[in-house]
């Protein structure tokens, strides 16, 4: 009973956040909150706390919840090529070592057919970037990439991607952008992430110790990819990999 009443706490705790976010236009996933490793008494992860919390909404709730602050193009100009040309990519130095990763991947593996693509296509927008558009099986999978040092939850990089998907759901004219660039208008949503990680920790305790997280993911239909750098060292350009997918 006292667990049960230390888990309603933390989610009035989360919610009363929320309400404060609403006001200033911020979006759900870049709480903080989400990026909690820890534990409440009695053992339990607060992210396995949080998906509990999301899994027992309705499908509008968990919409409405994810889309808070999102104020997407409803006009934009139509294109029918992807952003990035494999040909053109060239790799600089940058402090988002995300990016030059995605880029390098793509380099690498014909599956990757864009990065770093503008859910909403303006400049200075805030509705984020989708880290690699790729196909897997004849699905065309949009992907949030968690690099080789990330110490982000798997509970935060899932709520992200799934919340790219449901923007491209509910924006007709993205929806159609989507489908004239990568031939589908219906993406899955996928988490790539490397081996040792926390994201990839994360993963492994799904089905014993994070239970409510496997139920979510299974939920949104979640898929999940390992990345294993298959060279030396931690160096962009000499970046060797393979990705495998887990679920």
């Amino acid at each position: 009973m006292m667990v049960e009443c230390i888990k309603k706490e933390f989610i009035d705790g989360v919610q009363k956040q929320c309400s404060c976010m609403e006001g200033d236009c911020k979006q759900f996933y870049r709480m903080s909150i989400l990026n909690h490793t820890s534990c409440i008494k009695g053992g339990i992860r607060k992210s396995d706390i949080l998906a509990e919390w999301l899994c027992g909404m309705t499908c509008d709730e968990q919409n409405e919840l994810l889309l808070m602050g999102s104020h997407m193009n409803k006009y934009e100009k139509q294109t029918v090529a992807p952003i990035h040309k494999r040909e053109d990519i060239v790799i600089r130095g940058t402090k988002r070592e995300e990016e030059n990763i995605a880029k390098r991947m793509m380099q690498l593996d014909n599956s990757i057919i864009d990065y770093q693509v503008p859910i909403n296509r303006v400049n200075h927008s805030s509705e984020g970037k989708v880290d690699l558009v790729f196909k897997d099986n004849g699905l065309v999978i949009i992907g949030e990439l968690k690099d080789w040092d990330s110490k982000e939850t798997l509970l935060r990089a899932m709520i992200e991607i799934r919340t790219y998907q449901l923007k491209i759901e509910k924006n007709e004219f993205v929806k159609k952008r989507f489908k004239d660039c990568y031939g589908c208008e219906n993406v899955k949503a996928a988490v790539l992430m490397f081996d040792g990680t926390q994201p990839c920790k994360d993963y492994c305790m799904m089905r014993d110790k994070m239970k409510n997280l496997y139920n979510l993911a299974k939920q949104w239909g979640i898929m999940f990819y390992e990345v294993k750098n298959k060279g030396d060292d931690k160096q962009i350009k000499d970046l060797q990999f393979e990705k495998r997918r887990l679920m």
